[in-house]
Parts: C-alpha cells; structure tokens; sequence
C-alpha cells in the first residue's frame, strides 16, 4: 500500500511561521517561484535598497507545510522558518 502524504510539521512536530527578513531580500522571487504551495507573492513595497519583497498571502498562510525550500532556495538567507510564539504549546 501507499504512504499517505504527510507535512513536514507532521513528523518533526514544529509549530513554524514563514519570516521575512525584508531588508536583506534582493527581489530574486526564487521563493515565491519554487514554492509547491504558492503561498507567497512579491508585494509593492520596496525595501530600503529599493527591491520588492516577497509576502505570504493571507489566506495561504496555513497552506505552508514546512518544507522549507523556501529557506533553501534564497540567496541572500532573507527567508526563514522559525517558532510561532502565538501557536506554541
């Protein structure tokens, strides 16, 4: 029989938000691009060095099944899992 699909968040039992740290992001869009669940876009706004950052969408955020490609994929390491002080147990 097949393995039933699990999150990451599942097995490990991390309780994780995306962060984004906008001043050191580049606008290289790599994390929203490699994303499998598509929960993040490039905003408006721009950072201090004048390049748009990357948000998560709204109603996306729960979507996130803590792969952490994201993370990996970034050049510039502006992009993050980490602890979720509001869902901590």
């Amino acid at each position: 029989p097949m393995l039933k699909k699990k999150d990451v968040s599942e097995i490990t039992g991390e309780v994780t938000t995306i962060i984004i740290q906008t001043q050191l992001c580049k606008g290289c869009e790599l994390c929203v691009y490699f994303c499998p669940e598509k929960i993040l876009e490039m905003g408006e706004e721009l950072n201090t060095k004048t390049y748009h950052y990357p948000h998560v969408l709204a109603d996306k955020e729960a979507d996130c099944k803590q792969c952490r490609y994201c993370e990996r994929i970034c050049p510039e390491m502006a992009i993050y899992l980490g602890e979720d002080e509001e869902k901590k147990v």
